[in-house]
């Protein structure tokens, strides 16, 4: 047996780490205020639209033996490839630039000194810092990534076991559900479940792969769903209409320790605890997009670019340091333009994201067309989860009055210009 080769144990840990993320501290004030006790239908709703979709990239992963997003869409023509693998790149850094406010805005609730300077400036700073690691190669090791992972756990636990201690089911009576309102919501919860397409790129590094692979994807991202409905649904229990009033997740720990810890100083300690594991997680997950999303760039130059630019954009550590600094000017862009607002930037993940996907199944479904392969139906289906969640966001943006970020779009038309005037047709092997 290979002892570089991930086990069916491992592989799901590390799924996990990647799935849960803030996605579900800074949505449970969001899906209050939508559906009240109902909030955590949105998670179950999202985890049976996504399963089609997750089993589909799993089977693109083995098809292109790993791959990139551009392959996966390139056999319809380059130029699908081209825009799937560009919206990553660009969308994914929205969910960059939320996390580093994540981060920042606790940090300002936690040290009342830090509220003496502009949290954008904070933002930046971070950003900037961020910049000379990556510029360093400096990459967040086994042993961290446990770290993180552990503290991202503490609130999560902290919520579920206190939430069945004082289980009741007054606040679950008498609650109409709007289906309306649910629908606003698809979008918020599927934020919640990004990066679950990383995990599909772990399959070539399993022990009998075969076999594991599909049942480390589906087992993590089914443990996944139930800690985000479990979470969801014993917060409400906790604290319920409290929070109906907040408009920011930061208000969730005082509030639960408030009614659990009230009058000690557990009450004050309990929220430094959870807000300190919040933002380290946070921050943890900024990085790591930051780290990997780069190559997503340099990857996607090196199909397209003539002779051995992407090459060139090598720096002596061996970074894509022209990747990196792309990076810091489009993230900078996402955070003064939306100022950090939490609903623009994980609107403008979502919609890069399900472009992405939607090119990556299409990609799978011309597949299994010229090929007579088995993934026929399974594109089909995820092709219409595609679409639904795009249906979905729709109804987001018309209930927040809201239209696709303007950075957003200035930087899928730059891709536009790319890839006309410089990018090359892909020589399909």
């Amino acid at each position: 047996m290979n002892s570089h080769k991930l086990s069916l144990r491992s592989a799901i840990f590390i799924n996990l780490n990647i799935i849960l993320g803030a996605g579900i501290f800074i949505n449970s004030t969001k899906l209050v205020h939508h559906l009240g006790p109902w909030g955590a239908l949105s998670y179950a709703v999202v985890g049976i639209l996504l399963l089609p979709l997750i089993l589909a990239m799993a089977q693109l992963v083995k098809i292109h033996k790993g791959g990139s997003f551009y392959d996966y869409a390139a056999g319809i023509h380059p130029f699908a490839g081209f825009m799937s693998q560009w919206c990553y790149f660009v969308g994914k850094l929205a969910a960059c630039a939320l996390s580093i406010h994540i981060f920042v805005s606790l940090m300002q609730a936690l040290f009342v000194p830090l509220k003496n300077f502009s949290t954008l400036t904070l933002d930046s700073s971070i950003v900037l810092f961020f910049m000379l690691l990556n510029m360093l190669n400096l990459r967040i090791n086994k042993s961290i990534q446990i770290s993180f992972f552990a503290l991202k756990m503490i609130p999560i636990l902290c919520i579920i076991i206190f939430g069945i201690f004082y289980f009741s089911p007054y606040y679950l009576i008498d609650t109409a559900l709007d289906i309306n309102q649910l629908f606003v919501t698809i979008p918020f919860a599927l934020y919640a479940f990004t990066g679950f397409e990383a995990t599909c790129s772990l399959i070539n590094t399993l022990e009998n792969p075969e076999t594991n692979g599909p049942k480390a994807i589906l087992y993590s991202y089914g443990l996944s769903v139930l800690i985000a409905v479990t979470f969801q649904t014993l917060v409400y229990i906790l604290i319920g209409p409290q929070l109906h009033g907040s408009d920011t997740f930061l208000t969730l720990f005082p509030l639960a320790f408030k009614a659990i810890f009230s009058g000690t100083s557990m009450q004050h300690y309990g929220v430094i605890l959870m807000h300190t594991a919040i933002a380290c997680s946070a921050l943890g997950a900024a990085y790591s997009i930051m780290f990997s999303n780069s190559w997503n760039l340099y990857t996607l130059a090196g199909k397209g670019f003539k002779q051995n630019a992407p090459a060139l954009w090598l720096s002596q550590n061996n970074v894509p340091y022209v990747c990196i600094l792309t990076e810091v000017f489009i993230i900078l862009c996402y955070l003064w333009y939306t100022q950090g607002a939490q609903v623009p930037l994980q609107q403008t993940n979502i919609l890069a994201l399900v472009i992405t996907f939607t090119f990556s199944v299409v990609g799978l479904f011309w597949y299994s067309l010229k090929n007579r392969g088995s993934e026929l139906y399974l594109s089909i289906f995820a092709t219409i989860s595609c679409m639904l969640l795009l249906a979905f966001l729709v109804k987001n943006y018309m209930h927040y009055q809201m239209l696709p970020s303007y950075p957003f779009v200035f930087l899928v038309s730059i891709g536009v210009f790319i890839f006309l005037t410089h990018f090359k047709q892909h020589q399909r092997t």
